[in-house]
């Protein structure tokens, strides 16, 4: 429900520090830039890891010749512990002595691309050509990164969801299949589990949510049956957490929503499938990497596509893609790695998180922004988006009872 964008400053951009990427970029040994321009692109900056993100276009000269350039400047910067979203959920952005790097760690991109596993990924998933990584200070990273442009202008169809889905199952599978998964101490591990904990820190989850059932604006859009479900799967989360550790694992982009897939045509003629914001990435079980592609609102919010409609068709086409890449593993296993994902993101941690705001007044501060009908439109979304996910949980635990004896042994 966050719609917030924090003011961001353009970055203090020199021409010293253009030279650098934009010759790699053209692939020459020096340029003379000529002139540019910064434009910030649409993007929610609200995470506290996010200094924002700038396409950069200018010229450069060469033997008296213009030559046009564009690339993105991503700012990456370490969360401020004054920052208000920090005070929530302060052991998700800050490393704490003893423990494993929180799982919003925020050089995990930075040091994804400095250590070149984003340049030498399987077929079916790229990540966009990276011109530099630049440590501006000791709480500051800049990265040059490709300007992308997709090639379906944004516009998101069921053939190209089912694109999608393959060549995601292509890359999970490429792993399952034999390839080495990427190992890192500072790769992403156990996200949704710390998430939970972190939302359930102080042990009152389940009073906020009886209390949050309460609002008028709630009663009106989420049926009463829908909260004893929702209970009973947040009492169920740890059930969830230990099917997907006992699962055949991959490794995963973690945020592949539509907003961060891009397509473009390869020289031979293929669609390729490129994937911005690595700041998740890590290891996770087979069928994870689906999730969000099911659940997330079309980018241009010219239509959603409900995920009932989406379900059968990305998971068939994820499979495809698994077989493609090698993997002759059970299916089931990566239904119950997909659907249990869905399940814990949409039937325990979003709506936890969707009654913390109603009783926190979050919801009621969208209302005045945003006015009621607005508010009330997208909540009928998420409903909708919840009694999916609830249902998937009823699946989940049959296929749990079929599984039983011992996921590992079986998959």
């Amino acid at each position: 429900m966050t719609d917030q964008m924090s003011a961001v400053q353009t970055p203090p951009i020199q021409t010293r520090d253009l030279g650098p990427p934009v010759s790699q970029l053209l692939r020459r040994d020096s340029v003379t830039i000529e002139s540019w321009n910064v434009v910030p692109l649409t993007y929610h900056w609200s995470a506290p890891t996010s200094g924002g993100v700038f396409r950069i276009a200018g010229s450069a000269e060469e033997n008296g010749r213009l030559i046009p350039w564009s690339l993105v400047l991503k700012v990456v910067r370490q969360p401020d512990v004054s920052n208000p979203h920090i005070g929530e959920w302060p052991s998700l952005y800050i490393p704490e002595p003893g423990r494993a790097l929180p799982p919003t760690y925020w050089k995990r991109e930075p040091l994804a691309y400095q250590s070149g596993m984003l340049d030498d990924l399987p077929e079916g998933l790229s990540a966009p050509r990276c011109f530099g990584v630049v440590r501006k200070s000791p709480t500051l990273y800049w990265l040059w990164l490709e300007d992308l442009v997709d090639d379906h202008g944004g516009e998101w169809t069921l053939p190209r969801y089912r694109r999608t889905a393959r060549q995601i199952g292509r890359f999970n599978g490429a792993y399952l299949a034999g390839r080495p998964v990427p190992e890192a101490p500072w790769l992403q591990s156990g996200a949704i589990r710390a998430w939970l904990d972190e939302v359930d820190r102080h042990g009152e989850i389940e009073r906020i949510i009886e209390a949050g059932w309460a609002d008028p604006l709630i009663r009106e859009t989420f049926p009463r049956t829908m909260l004893t479900r929702v209970r009973r799967c947040w009492r169920d989360r740890e059930i969830f957490l230990s099917v997907l550790d006992r699962l055949p694992q991959t490794f995963c982009h973690h945020d592949a929503y539509p907003g961060n897939l891009f397509a473009r045509r390869t020289r031979a003629g293929h669609e390729e499938l490129v994937a911005i914001d690595w700041a998740d990435v890590g290891g996770g079980s087979v069928g994870e990497d689906i999730a969000l592609l099911v659940l997330a609102m079309d980018p241009s919010r010219k239509r959603w596509l409900r995920p009932a409609l989406l379900d059968g068709r990305v998971f068939r086409a994820y499979t495809r893609g698994l077989r493609d890449a090698g993997w002759r593993g059970d299916q089931q296993a990566a239904r119950l790695g997909y659907a249990g994902s869905v399940v814990l993101r949409k039937s325990c941690l979003d709506p936890a998180i969707l009654l913390m705001q109603t009783v926190s007044g979050y919801l009621q501060g969208a209302v005045e922004r945003r006015g009621r009908d607005a508010v009330r439109s997208r909540l009928a979304q998420e409903a909708d988006a919840f009694s999916f996910a609830l249902d998937l949980a009823d699946e989940v635990r049959e296929l749990m009872q079929c599984a039983s004896g011992g996921l590992r042994a079986r998959w």
